[in-house]
C-alpha cells in the first residue's frame, strides 16, 4: 500500500510539471545572465492547491524601459538589483498593485490576470477578464478582481477558473473615466467603490449584492478600509465617508477641500487619508473629528496626496506629487523625515511625483517615484525607515505601481488591507 501511494505521489508530482511547463514554454521571463529558469516540480506543491516554495526574499515592481515597453521587475530587496523580468505581455504600471500568495504572484495586466512562479517569474496560469483590471486582493483560494468595465470577478486562485461574475457600478462608457477602486474582503462580505459613486457590499462566495450606498460622487477611485465593523472609503465629492459593514448606513462623513482618490488607513483609533487638496488628515475613526492636518506648502508649488498611507512602528508614510516622501509621527502630524525624490532639489518636483503607495519591510521603506511613459524619469527607492536615507534606487522602475515584497519564510508586505501590514 506504501509503495502504492508512492508510486501515485511521484506520478502527479510529474503531470503537474508537465502541465506547468505546457502554460509556460511561450512566455518566459529574462534573467540578468539571459538565461531562461526552467520550473523544477520541487518548487510548486499540489495539483489542487498550487503554491510555491519561495527560496529568496523578492520585491516585484514595474516600470518603463525607456522605449516605451512596460515590464515587470523582480529585484534582490536588500541590494536592489535585478533578480528576472517580464516584458512580453502589457504590465501596468499605474496606481495598481501586484498581489503575493503562497509564493505566486498574480498581476493584473491587460484584460488578463497572470499567477506567476515569485522564484521565476514563469505562468502558471493566465485567465481573461475582457477589461484592465484594478489590483486583486485573495481570501481562501478565491481570488476578487474589479475590472473596468464594471464587472466583479471570483476566480479559483489555484486554476485560474472564473468562479462568478456580477456586474456593479457603470461601464466604461457610462463614466468621464473607469474606476480604480479596489475590493476588500471581510467575513465573507466584499467591499468596492464603484465608476457611478456607488459604494457596494457584495457576498463573497455568491456574487449577489447585499447592499450599496450612494455618495454624492460621480466616481469612486477610493479603495475601503473595513474595520471593526465600518468601512471607510473616499470619494470624488471631496468627502471622507464611514458606513456601517452590515448595513451600508452612514456612521459619519468628513468634507475636505479636494476630490479623495487616496485610500484610508485605520491605525488604532484613527482613520488617515490624503485629498487633492494638497492635505492629508488624520480623523477620529469613531466619529470623523478632525485630530490633525498637514498641506503642503505653497513654497513647494501646487502638490496633493494619491498615495495611500501606511502605519508602521507609530510612523505614517505617504508620497506627494511633488515628489516628497514623509514620514510624520501619527499621533501628532509632526514631520520626522521626509525624502525628496528630485535629485536636482527643485522646489518643485512634479516629474519625480510620488503616487505610489510605500511599503516597509525589515527596517527599509520602498516606494516607486516618477513618471513612466515613452520618456521615463524615475525609480524605486529603498530608504531606512528611521531616518529617511538613501540606500538604493533601481531606475528602471517607475510610475505609479505600489511595490510587494515576498520573504523565504513566505511572509508578505504590501499596501493591503487598510494600509498595515500586520
Amino acid at each position: 500500500m506504501k509503495y502504492n501511494s508512492n508510486i501515485a505521489l511521484i506520478l502527479a508530482n510529474f503531470l503537474t510539471f508537465i502541465f506547468l511547463s505546457c502554460q509556460q514554454e511561450s512566455e518566459k521571463p529574462s534573467s540578468p545572465s539571459n538565461t531562461s529558469p526552467v520550473v523544477s516540480n520541487s518548487n510548486v506543491s499540489g495539483t489542487n492547491s498550487i503554491s510555491v516554495v519561495v527560496s529568496a526574499d523578492y520585491l516585484f515592481t514595474s516600470g518603463n524601459d525607456g522605449k516605451g515597453k512596460n515590464t515587470l521587475f523582480c529585484l534582490d530587496p536588500k541590494k536592489g538589483t535585478l533578480v528576472w523580468k517580464r516584458d512580453d505581455f502589457f504590465v501596468p504600471t499605474d496606481r495598481t498593485s501586484f498581489l503575493l500568495y503562497k509564493g505566486i504572484l498574480f498581476v493584473a495586466g491587460a484584460e488578463s490576470i497572470y499567477a506567476l512562479n515569485a522564484n521565476t517569474g514563469l505562468t502558471i496560469w493566465k485567465t481573461s477578464v475582457f477589461s484592465s483590471p484594478n489590483s486583486p486582493c485573495i481570501v481562501d483560494d478565491l481570488l476578487y478582481i474589479y475590472a473596468q468595465t464594471g464587472n466583479l470577478y471570483a476566480i479559483d486562485a489555484n486554476n485560474g477558473k472564473i468562479i462568478w461574475t456580477t456586474s456593479i457600478g457603470s461601464k466604461v462608457s457610462d463614466q468621464i473615466s473607469p474606476s480604480t477602486s479596489s475590493p476588500t474582503v471581510v467575513n465573507n462580505i466584499l467591499y468596492v467603490g464603484g465608476g457611478d459613486g456607488r459604494v457596494y457590499a457584495v457576498d463573497a462566495k455568491t456574487g449577489s449584492k447585499k447592499w450599496d450606498y450612494s455618495t454624492g460622487g460621480s466616481i469612486i477611485n477610493s479603495s475601503p478600509a473595513v474595520v471593526n465593523g465600518t468601512v471607510y472609503i473616499g470619494s470624488s465629492d471631496k468627502k471622507i465617508y464611514a458606513l456601517d459593514a452590515n448595513t451600508g448606513l452612514k456612521k459619519w462623513d468628513f468634507q475636505t477641500k479636494g476630490s479623495v482618490t487616496s485610500s484610508p488607513t485605520v491605525a488604532g483609533d484613527k482613520v488617515f487619508i490624503g485629498s487633492f487638496s494638497e492635505i492629508i488628515y488624520a480623523l477620529n475613526a469613531n466619529n470623523g473629528e478632525k485630530i490633525w492636518q498637514y498641506q503642503i506648502p505653497d513654497a513647494e508649488g501646487y502638490g496633493y496626496f494619491v498615495s495611500s498611507p501606511i502605519v508602521v512602528n507609530n510612523c505614517l508614510y505617504i508620497g506627494s506629487t511633488t515628489g516628497r516622501l514623509f514620514c510624520f509621527d501619527s499621533s501628532k502630524g509632526t514631520i520626522k523625515w521626509l525624502y525628496k525624490s528630485d535629485p536636482s532639489n527643485r522646489p518643485i518636483a512634479s516629474i519625480y511625483e510620488i503616487k505610489s503607495s510605500p511599503i516597509v519591510a525589515n527596517g527599509l521603506v520602498y516606494v516607486n517615484a516618477g513618471f513612466c511613459y515613452t520618456n521615463k524619469t524615475g525609480a524605486i527607492i529603498a530608504l531606512n525607515a528611521e531616518v529617511g536615507g538613501l540606500i538604493w534606487s533601481f531606475s528602471d522602475a517607475c510610475g505609479e505601481m505600489s511595490p510587494v515584497l515576498i520573504t523565504k519564510d513566505g511572509k508578505t508586505y504590501h499596501s493591503g488591507v487598510s494600509g498595515m501590514q500586520q
